[in-house]
């Protein structure tokens, strides 16, 4: 099982899922997360599903990640502005789309088809409310891309 990389260019953080998810890596991602986390600041995250089919994970893994996002939304709360996922599929995205509706985070979120509408994506919201984007794109393909 893969480890997800956290990729820092604050605000904007990239988040690249491995192609094979454990509770334990999202609880690692998670920790690494809280400790870069700025006071005060809040975060844009561009999250890669371009190797990762969160649909596919078993029941229990998605009720499991579900439980960790409501045992840590003020946390969530303090520190997120947006997300955006990445994912290739059409088919996909619609269904993240209507998980969006139906869980109703507090935060803004989106679903791309790639990287770079992705970080356009993101990049407009930080301007919303104010935030400086980092200078020049911090979106970069990853080397391997499975579910494209």
């Amino acid at each position: 099982m893969g480890m997800i990389e956290l990729v820092d260019h604050s605000p904007i953080w990239i988040v690249r899922y491995p192609p094979k998810l454990t509770i334990e890596a999202y609880r690692d991602l998670l920790d690494e997360f809280r400790k870069q986390c700025q006071p005060g600041q809040k975060y844009a995250l561009i999250i890669d599903f371009s190797n990762y089919n969160p649909v596919g994970a078993s029941t229990s893994l998605r009720n499991q990640v579900t439980d960790v996002i409501r045992e840590q939304m003020d946390f969530f709360e303090q520190f997120m502005l947006c997300e955006v996922r990445i994912c290739p599929n059409p088919i996909l995205r619609g269904i993240l789309t209507v998980f969006d509706f139906v869980t109703n985070l507090p935060w803004p979120c989106s679903n791309a088809s790639t990287g770079h509408v992705a970080e356009l994506w993101a990049r407009n919201q930080l301007a919303k409310a104010n935030i400086a984007a980092p200078k020049g794109e911090v979106w970069s393909e990853p080397r391997i891309r499975r579910n494209a």
